[in-house]
């Protein structure tokens, strides 16, 4: 499968989860590592851009091309806890992920995007037994239109 993750450069080569880890998520709570991508390019700006501090606009973001060979996926998108979707997060959601990262035999999961939920993510798991097999594809500079933020047009 191949899945999608907008950072910033400094981060790209860094697939491991450790952002995630440091701050938590929407499925991970801190200290859990976690890889937030989604399954389209046009997804995952629109998951990075309502995080995004306008004072950011302007700097070095790369498009990450990630390939899970083969990996199988837990598909949580019709096990949605209530509120599953609110902000800030659930608790909920993070208890559900963190059991899941937690568990070395799982690769990921996927779910829907709290943003667009006919559309989904797939959250990797870098402590999966063969995570060594994820790889990033394809990088590139990414650059995020700044009426996203300002509302101009």
């Amino acid at each position: 499968m191949i899945v999608y993750r907008i950072c910033q450069t400094q981060f790209a080569d860094d697939i491991g989860g450790f952002g995630a880890k440091l701050y938590g998520g929407r499925w991970n709570s801190p200290g859990v590592l976690a890889l937030y991508t989604s399954v389209y390019r046009s997804l995952s700006a629109l998951e990075m851009a309502v995080h995004l501090n306008p004072a950011l606009l302007g700097k070095n973001y790369q498009l990450l091309e990630i390939l899970a060979p083969g990996f199988v996926f837990t598909d949580l998108r019709k096990e949605m806890p209530i509120n599953w979707n609110e902000y800030p997060m659930n608790r909920n959601t993070q208890k559900m992920g963190d059991t899941l990262l937690n568990n070395p035999n799982i690769a990921g999961f996927i779910v829907p995007s709290a943003l667009l939920h006919e559309e989904y993510n797939v959250i990797l798991n870098p402590t999966f037994g063969k995570f060594n097999q994820v790889k990033i594809k394809n990088k590139r500079d990414f650059f995020l239109d700044g009426r996203l933020q300002s509302g101009n047009k």
